[in-house]
C-alpha cells in the first residue's frame, strides 16, 4: 500500500477516534454520575460543598461548557446555607485555549446569580473562606487572561450584618462588559435595584473598568451614574438623582481608596468633590473636601420632609453655599474647615464630633441681621443679645460645646460689634 494512502488512512482514522471521542464525551457529561462527580471535584478544589444540577459540553462552532443549578455553600458543613447560586453559566472558549494556549474566554453568561451575603457578631464575612481559597489556587505567578465578554442578568445580593441589624438587598441587577484583560480598561454597564427596611432604589452606572490582580489594584473612571431613590421619608415620593465620578482608584497592597471628580445632583442640590480612603483593611480614615452651588435650604428641607420653621422674612432661608474639608475614622467626624454663606452672611468654622462626648463646634459670622429668623409675629426682644438669646434657646439645651462670634449682628434697629455667645454642654449659652 502506498504510504500517502496509508497516512490519508491514519489520519482518517485518528479523525473518527476523535469525534466518536467527542460524541462519547458530549454523552457521558449529561449522566447524573458526572454532574455529581464534577460537583464533588469542584467541592474539593474549593473546599467548600458544590452542587452541579447539569452539565453538558458542547463543541461547534467553538468549544461550550453549560452548568445550570449551581450551588456553592458558605462553609465546609455539607448543610450550610448556599452563599451563591445560579439558574445557568455558559463559558465559551477558543479552540487555542484547549490547546494549551493562553486563558481565553470567549463569552461568559450567568442567568440569575444570587449571592447571600452574611456578616457574623465577630465582624467576619462568610465570603472570607473562598475568597482566601481561591486566591491560595490562583499561585504565586501572574496568569496571562483574557475576557471577550461578560453579561449578568436578573442578579441579586442578598446582606446582612448580625452586628446591627443591617439588612439590605439588590434585585435585577443586569451587568455587562466586554475586552476585559489585566491592566486595561474595559467598557461596563451596570443596572439594578435595592431596597432595604426603609429606603428603595434604582440605579443605573456606566464608564470603564480596570483590573490588575498582580499588583492587587482595582480602577474605574468616566462614571456616570443615573437613579431614583424613594422612601427615607421623603416628602416628594422619590426623587431623581445623578451623579459623576472621573477616577476611582483601590490599591488593597497599601490599602487606600482614591476618588477625585465626584460630582451629584439631586433635590435642588449640586455638590463637588473628593476623597482618599486610607487604611482599608484596618481601622479605614477617610479623608475629603466637598463644596455645593447656591441652593435653597428651604426647599431643600421640604424635600427631605423636614421643615424649616417659618420667619418673619419670608425670604429668608432661601440661599445657601459650604465648602469644607474633613476626615471621620472610628467612628469621629472632623470638619478641620468650613466656609459658606447663609443668605447674606459669610460662615466660616469647624466642627468635631467625637463617638462619645458632646460636639465641639466653633462658628464665626461677618454680619447678620437677626430679626429676619424670628418667628412671624414675634415681638422684636430689642438688642441683639436677647435676639439671639431667642433663637438660640433649643440649640443651648443640647449636649454641645459651641463658641459663636459674630462680627456684626443687628436687632431692632440696634448694631453689635464683636458679639460672642459661649455655649456649654448641659449649660445655657453665655452672652459676652
Amino acid at each position: 500500500m502506498h504510504r500517502s494512502r496509508i497516512a490519508v488512512i491514519s489520519i482518517a482514522g485518528l479523525a473518527v477516534l476523535a469525534v466518536a471521542g467527542a460524541i462519547l464525551l458530549w454523552g457521558i457529561v449529561r449522566l447524573p454520575w458526572f454532574e455529581r462527580h464534577a460537583g464533588e471535584w469542584l467541592s474539593r478544589q474549593l473546599d467548600t460543598p458544590v452542587t452541579v444540577g447539569r452539565l453538558a459540553i458542547g463543541y461547534f462552532p467553538t468549544p461550550s461548557i453549560d452548568i445550570g443549578e449551581l450551588v456553592i455553600a458558605s462553609g465546609s458543613e455539607t448543610r450550610a446555607p448556599a452563599l451563591m447560586q445560579l439558574d445557568r453559566a455558559r463559558l465559551a472558549l477558543p479552540w487555542r485555549t484547549l490547546l494549551g494556549g493562553a486563558l481565553r474566554v470567549t463569552r461568559l453568561e450567568l442567568d440569575a446569580p444570587m449571592l447571600r451575603l452574611g456578616v457574623d457578631a465577630e465582624g467576619r464575612g462568610n465570603w472570607a473562606p473562598l475568597a482566601e481559597r481561591l486566591a491560595s489556587l490562583g499561585g504565586d505567578e501572574p496568569a496571562a487572561w483574557s475576557l471577550g465578554a461578560l453579561e449578568t442578568r436578573d442578579g441579586s445580593v442578598d446582606y446582612r450584618d448580625v452586628r446591627d441589624g443591617t439588612i439590605f438587598e439588590l434585585t435585577g441587577v443586569a451587568f455587562t462588559a466586554t475586552d476585559l484583560a489585566p491592566q486595561t480598561y474595559f467598557p461596563l454597564q451596570l443596572r439594578l435595584a435595592g431596597h432595604g427596611p426603609d429606603v428603595v432604589t434604582h440605579a443605573s452606572l456606566t464608564g470603564e473598568g480596570m483590573l490588575d490582580p498582580e499588583r492587587d489594584v482595582y480602577a474605574a473612571r468616566g462614571l456616570d451614574y443615573r437613579g431614583w431613590l424613594g422612601g427615607l421619608g421623603l416628602r416628594t415620593g422619590g426623587v431623581e438623582l445623578s451623579g459623576a465620578l472621573e477616577t476611582l482608584r483601590t490599591d488593597r497592597a497599601a490599602g487606600t481608596t482614591t476618588l477625585e471628580g465626584l460630582s451629584f445632583e439631586g433635590l435642588g442640590l449640586r455638590l463637588a468633590g473628593r476623597a482618599d480612603i486610607a487604611d482599608l483593611e484596618t481601622e479605614p480614615r477617610i479623608s475629603f473636601e466637598f463644596s455645593t452651588e447656591p441652593f435653597a435650604p428651604r426647599a431643600l428641607a421640604n424635600s427631605l420632609n423636614r421643615p424649616l420653621p417659618d420667619t418673619t422674612d419670608p425670604t429668608a432661608l432661601a440661599r445657601a453655599t459650604i465648602f469644607t474639608q474633613g476626615s471621620y475614622a472610628a467612628g469621629g467626624l472632623t470638619l478641620e474647615r468650613i466656609e459658606g454663606e447663609f443668605d447674606d452672611t459669610r460662615v466660616t468654622g469647624s466642627l468635631t464630633w467625637p463617638v462619645t462626648g458632646p460636639a465641639k463646634v466653633q462658628l464665626g459670622f461677618d454680619r447678620i441681621d437677626l430679626d429676619r429668623y424670628l418667628p412671624p409675629g414675634t415681638d422684636t426682644p430689642g438688642a441683639p443679645q436677647a435676639t439671639l438669646e431667642s433663637l438660640l434657646g433649643d440649640l443651648a439645651t443640647l449636649d454641645v460645646d459651641a463658641d459663636l462670634r459674630f462680627a456684626q449682628a443687628r436687632s431692632s434697629g440696634i448694631t453689635a460689634r464683636g458679639l460672642r455667645v459661649v455655649i456649654e454642654p448641659g449649660r445655657p449659652g453665655d452672652k459676652q
